[in-house]
């Protein structure tokens, strides 16, 4: 998390990530990976949200509340009497 945050607002490669946390090398496997379910679960609360670009690393964003189909095309007017 803390790497995404320094290194970012921007795409943030995933052996980028593994040489900050890991720096005498990283564990074998995608230690990357294997850790960003729990990482994900614990930042959605707090309006976090990490995206995987394909083929280019890791993205850290702040998530939409709602989607845009559900947003109202107007705001509502309420009158007064």
């Amino acid at each position: 998390m803390r790497t995404l945050i320094d290194l970012g607002p921007r795409v943030v490669r995933r052996d980028e990530i593994a040489a900050r946390v890991w720096p005498g090398g990283a564990p074998a496997g995608r230690p990357v990976d294997a850790r960003l379910g729990r990482l994900r679960a614990r930042i959605e609360p707090l309006g976090l949200r990490i995206h995987a670009i394909r083929e280019r690393g890791l993205l850290l964003a702040v998530a939409d509340p709602e989607p845009v189909s559900a947003r109202p095309r107007f705001a509502p007017v309420v009158f007064a009497d």
